[in-house]
């Protein structure tokens, strides 16, 4: 369905003749350029549907894929610029090229605390803010780096919802948990905190919480 807010309407969107999209949509997301839509489902990947209502691609786990997702469920979708996606999917984090058609896996191995991926957000466009099943965590884009967050630094809960994360216009973070809603504002301590290489220097406290 589309939503116009002026004449405050709510139509049916029709995919064009001989298009489908299956599986239960979970996310969409707008292009960068506001040419296309991303749609994620629970059981067969993401499409991309223009706005003539026609499917241009299709990314799932199977083998056909042209770029190989490595789970079928798509809880998360955001992107910088057209030719890139991170995903948040059922068995970690996905970095999607779409220019050149290749895929990068981040899970535990990279320093994740989980695997089931729940929401994705971006601190400006140098890092993105990760919700799993068992805590919150702060990757780098560039270094790769992460640091992560649990109940023991002040979390409500370490496991999160699905389509329960916010960031709000000044840049606030929100995301939603098994007991509330976490928010923050980040600032210069995670900007230090990700690049900490002694052991003496201590992770940030969490420094808000909502419930």
């Amino acid at each position: 369905y589309r939503y116009f807010p002026l004449e405050r309407k709510l139509e049916e969107f029709f995919l064009a003749n001989g298009t489908r999209i299956e599986g239960s949509i979970s996310y969409l997301y707008e292009s960068p350029t506001g040419n296309h839509l991303w749609v994620g489902t629970l059981e067969n990947g993401i499409y991309r549907l223009e706005r003539n209502g026609r499917v241009s691609a299709h990314f799932h786990a199977g083998e056909d894929s042209s770029i190989k997702l490595p789970h079928p469920q798509i809880n998360s979708i955001w992107s910088s610029s057209p030719n890139e996606l991170w995903l948040g999917t059922g068995a970690g984090l996905v970095h999607v090229n779409l220019q050149e058609l290749q895929r990068q896996l981040y899970t535990d191995q990279d320093g994740l605390p989980n695997n089931f991926i729940n929401g994705v957000l971006p601190e400006g466009d140098s890092c993105l803010w990760v919700s799993t099943d068992n805590g919150l965590a702060r990757f780098s884009i560039a270094t790769k780096k992460v640091l992560n967050f649990s109940i023991e630094d002040g979390l409500t809960a370490n496991e999160f919802n699905r389509n329960s994360y916010f960031k709000a216009s000044n840049g606030r973070l929100y995301f939603g948990g098994l007991n509330g809603v976490n928010g923050f504002l980040p600032d210069e301590r995670y900007r230090r905190s990700i690049v900490y290489e002694s052991s003496c220097e201590k992770k940030p406290k969490w420094p808000i919480r909502l419930n």
